[in-house]
Parts: structure tokens; C-alpha cells; sequence
């Protein structure tokens, strides 16, 4: 223990002794290590940061299967069936993400996520509020009396902390409930990257504006978790829930044929849609630490030039070589355990900045990278891991003098190839610099190229104002004629061309990807079903001249439809899928879940479009008509005259006018729509352009 002390006394001597060497490796290091670091934090923040629960282990994911998909949700009355007949589980919970309206003292109000829960969600997760109780059981029954939980974020933002107001009646959603208690600020909910602001129980979603039926139809729209029972393990609770399912597939054929179910850890559940990506982003930023390694072998090998007549003198007095290389390497320790300090806040700025990257939501959404002592333990191991891998083969070389020719000042004998090891590390730092450039390359290409795709309407101003029903007050059978009014007002606006109105605009981020049930006669299925499963939007009778989407066959939809038959447009792709031999015009589907299934006529055929991402191959897709099914939240497109600012202003005295109460999620141009639709990739290109500068940098 002496001797390591006084290595790293002399080590510290050597670096304020050799300032600008010292500042160039630990700064590459730094570099290197914070860019690992900051990444970790990312990743661990998706999937691998523990739940704020008791026992997380034994908690699992339960989902639905079929033919189209491994990992799916179930409808409510197949997880009532799941609770009722499963006893590998001491507590089974539901919960499905819906929007409520958060009014403040001002009348300003703003949309939040809500979790609409079962009545032993918290019971079952094992998590207590910090103020209050929590949701009860019988809070599940319908027409309870209203009561929400609050998350703390919440509770400071909206109600400043008021412990007074826990058990008092409050107003979400224009609607008196009853805050019952406020969540501790560790926990988020279970899903990642979204955290829920307000949990509703089952019984009172209707009484904020809610449907009943989401409880009622079908449709599958709940996760489910459970705990395991003591002694029970994740595969005899698969065999359990997969027995339960196939019971209900020969007992309920008309809706779960085909269907199965499948228990999966909870960590892993969370897990497996970022394992990929996460070891892609390890990958890169690994690279730009092996470029940083290389540097400040180097570095080292370059000082080692310097130092060949102290390594004489250490040899001439009787040190030994393994003295020496532990010397070195306790310097190259040193040296990496700086840089790690370093590199640790340059990874809480890294941090701080990440959430900037991501597209504006029409949700408050907060977007954690902390530095815990976890990610602190992690930097640690790196830094101590990194001074070896640049410092062992410096400090063999280096070690490896002569006496005599080092005192005498003649060199050490550190070239004596034709390509010396310090060009080999030149070689191998451009290459990898050039792999990460070569990659950047690649992705803004591929972003370039992804906006100049045809999304299957016109290029043009266009205003896309996305709000929410929530606290208009109206009963969903009145929404009909607000809308009508709003966007006929909308269109007369001074700076307005027209407007119209859909459910889904394509390319945005609540997506084309919601899926109807659609029998195509003549048309068959896989075995194991009884349908087939195309995406949708539902827009009125003016979306298609104000987007510029052009009916190639057949007609779009009149005002004179609403109260028709039902009718719908298919795109090209369908129709040529569907209908190859014949016209798709005139043609009939029958669309929704058995028995409730209606039919439609098809009345015309829309050109093909991007409806989830700028890169995706053509597909089948479905346009609904605007009052002939229900719809929620709503994007208004206004067409602009001239200035695009004049025009937003006009739209939202217009929406303060008509729904003071509902909250408008976002007012965007079409132009940034577009650009926010490839986020992802834009995030990717951005990531690792700013690594592949950083290795150059290195490098150079």
C-alpha cells in the first residue's frame, strides 16, 4: 500500500509537470467515457431502471396473442375472465392510457395523461401514496363516485403541494371528484418513457367524459400485470393463462379464435423493444471510446520517448521492469480515473440535453436521464476498465529500455518495424473515424431522401391543430354538430382557404396505427382468423380537397353521406390487394368485431400515402367518414392564405371562442409535421453525426 501511494504521488507530480499532455488525454478520455456514460443513462432509463415497487421480480406481463402479434393487450371483459379463473397469481391488475383536461385557477387548460386503472392496481403493485390512500376495489364498480390519484409532479405543478386539498373535491376534466392521494416522486407508472399524471379508477371514467364503451365493446386496450404467487414461477403461469385463453377461444369463438396468451417477466417485458437499439448506440459510442483509447496510447508512447533516460536510471538502481509497468500503469489508471470525473459531467450536460431532441408532444411527458449511483458505479468501472486498455502496451514498450543506450540518451527502440505501433494507432483511429463519418453519412442521406417522399398529399401551408373533446362538457352524441360548426368557421377564417378534419393525420405521432377489423368477401384469412386487419383514420367530407389527396377512382365522401348508408374509401394498394381482377368502387366490406359487424360500400379509391413512417412500403388503408363512427381527439387542417402566424392566432381565438374548456395539444405548420414524423431518425442522424465529429476530432 506505501508503494501505491507513492506511485500516485508521482504520477500526479508527472502530470503538473506535463499540463498539455495531461489536458489532451484526459480530455479525449473524458469524451469517450462521457458519451458512454450518458448513453447508459438513456438506456437504463427505457428498460433497465428497476420500478419504483416492492419485489419487482415477481411481477409479470400477461399478454394477449394471435397469427398478427406476440405481444398484445386484452378488452375488458377478457381480463375480468383472466382474474376470475387464474390462481397462479395473488394479485392481477389492468390499466389503459386515456387523456383527462387539467384546469387551473385561470381557466387555462392542459391535457394530461391518465392511466385508467383497476381498483387493486396499487394494491397489487405494492405502492402506497405519499399523502392520502390509494384507489380502492370497489372504486372499480361503475357509477362509483368519482376519485383520482395524482402523481407528484402533478401536485406541485397544478395544486403547489396543498396537503389540505388531499380527500377535498377538485376539477379534472370539468368534472368535482375527489383527490384520494398523491403518489410518491419515484414512482412513474410502469411504462417507459411515458408518465402518467393522474390515475382514474374503472367505475369513474365514464363520469370524465370517458366511454363506457371501452368497457363494453371488444376492443383490446388494457395491459395486463400480475404478481405471482409465492412458489409459482413465470412458465407454470404461462401454462396457466394459455390453458385459461384456449378455453376462451372454444367458448367465445366469435372473438378469440386464434387468440392465446403468454406471461413474460416484467423486467424483460420492458426490456425487449430496446435491446436492439440500446446495443447499437453501446456500439457506436464504444467506438468513439476506442478512438479515444488509441489517442492516449499514443500520447503515451510519445512521452515514453521522453522518459527513456528516467526509465534508465529506475533500471540502473535495481528497479525492476514489473516495477515499472506498475508504475505506468498506475498512471494510466490515474489518468483515466481524471478523465473519468471529467467525463461524469460532461454526462449530466449530455443528459440534460437529450430531452431537447425529442419532438414536442401533445402531452407533458417527463423525459428522466438521471445520473444515479448506479450510472456513478458504472463511469467508475469504465474509468478504471479504460487505463489498462490504453496503458498496458505503452508500458510494456516503455518498460522494455536498455540501460546503457538510455543513459546515454540514445532511443528506447520504440519503431522497430517498418510501420510503428504509434502509426498503427494513427491507422486504426482513422479508420474508425471514418466508419462513424461513413455511418453519419449514410443516416442524413436516408433523412434527406425520407423527406422527399410523396406522403400521399400536397406539400402546402397548412395549419395542424391537434386538441382534445376533453372538458367541452358535451356528450359524445353532441360532438357531431360542434365539429361541423367549428370547422365551417374555421374555413371562413380571414386567413383561411378551407378546413377539415380528422381523427389521424398520416405521419403523426398518434400515428395511422390504430387497426379496424375488415371482412373483404371472396377474401380469406389465415386459419386461426376470421379477419382482417387494416389501419384507418376518420375524416369528413372536406379532408381530401384540403390535403391535396387526390381520388383516383370513384368519388370522396359528401356532406349528404353522414346520413346515408356507410360508406368508405380504400387506397390503391387495397384495392389492387383485395380487388385485383375487378373495380374496388361499388364493391362492400363488412367492418368491427362479431356480432356488432356493419357494412360498408366503397365509394372510391384514394391515392396511396405514408401513414406511419416516410420509409414504409405501400399498404392497405381505410377512410372513414366523420360522423358516421365516433371519434376522440381531433386534428383541425386549415389551408393559409399568407402568413402562417396571422392564421394560428385566428385559429386559437377561434378555439377560445367555441371550447374554452378543451385543451389544444399542439399547433404545428405541415411542414414541421413532416419533419417531426422522421424524429427518429433525425435523433439517430443527430446522435451519431455529433459521435462520428467527436472521433474526428479525436483523430485529428
Amino acid at each position: 500500500m506505501p508503494s501505491l501511494v507513492q506511485d500516485l504521488r508521482f504520477a500526479f507530480r508527472l502530470f503538473r509537470r506535463t499540463p498539455g499532455v495531461t489536458a489532451v488525454a484526459v480530455l479525449s478520455l473524458a469524451l469517450g467515457i462521457g458519451a458512454n456514460a450518458a448513453i447508459f443513462s438513456v438506456v437504463d432509463a427505457i428498460g433497465f431502471k428497476p420500478l419504483a415497487v416492492p419485489d419487482e421480480a415477481s411481477l409479470v406481463r400477461v399478454f394477449s396473442t394471435s397469427a398478427d402479434s406476440r405481444r398484445g393487450d386484452f378488452s375488458f371483459a377478457e381480463y375480468q375472465d383472466l382474474r376470475r379463473q387464474s390462481q397462479a397469481f395473488s394479485g392481477i391488475l389492468a390499466h389503459g392510457l386515456r387523456g383527462v383536461g387539467i384546469t387551473d385557477a385561470n381557466g387555462d387548460t392542459e391535457v394530461a395523461i391518465a392511466d385508467i386503472v383497476s381498483g387493486d392496481y396499487f394494491s397489487t403493485l405494492g405502492v402506497v401514496p405519499m399523502v392520502g390512500r390509494p384507489l380502492r376495489p370497489e372504486e372499480e364498480q361503475h357509477g362509483s363516485a368519482p376519485a383520482v390519484v395524482i402523481s407528484y409532479s402533478l401536485w406541485q405543478r397544478r395544486f403547489a403541494g396543498d396537503r389540505s386539498l388531499v380527500g377535498k373535491p377538485v376539477t379534472i376534466s370539468r368534472t368535482r371528484c375527489t383527490l384520494a392521494g398523491v403518489l410518491p416522486p419515484e414512482f412513474r407508472g410502469t411504462r417507459p418513457l411515458v408518465s402518467p399524471e393522474v390515475w382514474v379508477p374503472f367505475g369513474t371514467w365514464a363520469s370524465f367524459g370517458g366511454n363506457k364503451r371501452d368497457f363494453e365493446d371488444p376492443s383490446r386496450w388494457l395491459e395486463v400485470t400480475a404478481r405471482l404467487r409465492a412458489g409459482v414461477s413465470p412458465e407454470q403461469a404461462a401454462v396457466e393463462v394459455s390453458t385459461i385463453a384456449a378455453r376462451l377461444a372454444q367458448d367465445s369463438p366469435a372473438t378469440n379464435r386464434g387468440r392465446g396468451a403468454t406471461v413474460v417477466p416484467e423486467t424483460k417485458a420492458r426490456r425487449e423493444g430496446f435491446a436492439t437499439v440500446g446495443v447499437i448506440l453501446f456500439a457506436i459510442v464504444g467506438l468513439v471510446l476506442l478512438i479515444a483509447c488509441a489517442n492516449v496510447a499514443g500520447l503515451l508512447l510519445g512521452r515514453g520517448e521522453a522518459r527513456r533516460h528516467e526509465m534508465g536510471v529506475r533500471l540502473a538502481v535495481g528497479a525492476g521492469r514489473g516495477r515499472l509497468i506498475r508504475q505506468l500503469l498506475v498512471e494510466s489508471i490515474a489518468l483515466s480515473l481524471l478523465a473519468g470525473a471529467v467525463g461524469w459531467f460532461l454526462a449530466s450536460w449530455i443528459a440534460r440535453l437529450l430531452p431537447a431532441l425529442m419532438p414536442p408532444s401533445p402531452f407533458r411527458m417527463e423525459m428522466v436521464f438521471a445520473l444515479d449511483n448506479r450510472i456513478l458505479l458504472f463511469t467508475l468501472a469504465l474509468a478504471l476498465v479504460t487505463g489498462p486498455v490504453f496503458g498496458t502496451v505503452p508500458a510494456l514498450i516503455v518498460s522494455r529500455a536498455n540501460v546503457l543506450p538510455a543513459l546515454h540518451g540514445e532511443a528506447i527502440g520504440l519503431r522497430g518495424r517498418r510501420v510503428g505501433l504509434r502509426d498503427g494507432l494513427v491507422i486504426a483511429q482513422v479508420a474508425l473515424c471514418s466508419l462513424l463519418l461513413v455511418g453519419a453519412g449514410l443516416l442524413v442521406r436516408s433523412l434527406v431522401n425520407s423527406q422527399r417522399v410523396d406522403p400521399g398529399f400536397a406539400r402546402q401551408r397548412l395549419l395542424v391543430v391537434t386538441f382534445s373533446p376533453i372538458g367541452i362538457g358535451a356528450a359524445p352524441e353532441q360532438w357531431r354538430p360542434f365539429y361541423r360548426d367549428l370547422v365551417e368557421r374555421a374555413g371562413a377564417l380571414p386567413g383561411a382557404r378551407g378546413a377539415a378534419l380528422a381523427n389521424r393525420l398520416p405521419l403523426s405521432s398518434f400515428g395511422g396505427g390504430a387497426t379496424q377489423s375488415v371482412v373483404v368477401p371472396g377474401v380469406t384469412t389465415a386459419p386461426d382468423q376470421d379477419s382482417l386487419k387494416i389501419r384507418f383514420s376518420i375524416v369528413d367530407d372536406r379532408y381530401f380537397a384540403v390535403m391535396g389527396t387526390r381520388v383516383v377512382r370513384g368519388r370522396p365522401f359528401s356532406a349528404a353521406d353522414v346520413s346515408g348508408p356507410g360508406v368508405v374509401l380504400v387506397s390503391e394498394t387495397m384495392a389492387r390487394r383485395y380487388w385485383p381482377e375487378g373495380n374496388a368502387v361499388g364493391a362492400h366490406i363488412r367492418v368491427g368485431e362479431p356480432p356488432g359487424r356493419e357494412d360498408y360500400e366503397v365509394i372510391g379509391v384514394a391515392q396511396d400515402g405514408k401513414y406511419n413512417r416516410p420509409t414504409e412500403d405501400a399498404q392497405p388503408y381505410l377512410y372513414f367518414l366523420w360522423g358516421q363512427r365516433r371519434s376522440g381527439d381531433t386534428t383541425l387542417l386549415v389551408q393559409v392564405r399568407g402568413d402562417e402566424r396571422a392564421a394560428a392566432e385566428q385559429v386559437r381565438e377561434l378555439l377560445r371562442e367555441v371550447a374554452p374548456g378543451s385543451p389544444m395539444m399542439r399547433m404545428i405548420t405541415l411542414e414541421e409535421h413532416l419533419r417531426f414524423a422522421s424524429y427518429e431518425h433525425r435523433i439517430v442522424a443527430i446522435l451519431v453525426t455529433a459521435l462520428g465529429g467527436i472521433g474526428l476530432l479525436l483523430a485529428m
